[in-house]
């Protein structure tokens, strides 16, 4: 019985994936201390920056939403301009938005 057991793949993944937690967990992820939160800080600088590069580009001032656009694109954020019941504005990664049909 305990050999059948052991010949069983499903009992070699098990392992498998327990040696490797348990690996993990012993060598840790590498940023022990570190705080997993993830910032975005946007000083005056680069607000200043972004502002001439889309005034150069586009010939007018941006308006604020032009730069949360280009922001939202260049750093990979989905924004959503508004949601209200099954209606979603998304301006950017939208492709992260599923859609179920009725539920």
């Amino acid at each position: 019985m305990v050999y059948r057991v052991l010949k069983e793949p499903l009992t070699h993944f098990i392992v498998l994936g327990g040696l490797i937690f348990a690996a993990y967990a012993w060598l840790g992820s590498g940023d022990a201390g570190q705080d997993d939160r993830k910032q975005i800080v946007i000083d005056q600088a680069k607000l200043d920056h972004l502002k001439k590069l889309w005034k150069l580009q586009w010939r007018r001032d941006p308006a604020p939403t032009d730069l949360a656009v280009k922001l939202a694109r260049d750093l990979g954020i989905t924004l959503l301009g508004f949601v209200r019941g099954k209606r979603i504005s998304a301006y950017t990664n939208d492709w992260r938005i599923t859609h179920h049909g009725k539920q």
